[in-house]
């Protein structure tokens, strides 16, 4: 039952939208650490700083965004 379940939740959804966002997601984390890590070691702090925050606010918005992607929208008719 839970394997069909879980078939018929994934059914509908966009996967090229998805695989858009992983990229474009990893490719900012990227940006973030080339761009930071000389600041950072001026800084004194580690060269990887500021890309293992982002990268853990990354890890704290997916399953958000999950989430988000398994309620209904007509739930969220009745939040608003």
């Amino acid at each position: 039952m839970g394997e069909h379940m879980l078939k018929k939740l994934f059914r509908y959804y966009d996967y090229s939208l998805l695989v858009t966002v992983a990229l474009l997601t990893g490719f900012g984390l990227v940006m973030v650490y080339s761009a930071s890590s000389v600041w950072s070691v001026l800084s004194q702090e580690p060269p990887n700083y500021i890309f293992v925050k982002q990268f853990i606010w990354c890890m704290i918005a997916l399953p958000c965004g999950l989430l988000g992607m398994v309620i209904p929208y007509q739930a969220y008719k009745s939040i608003v």
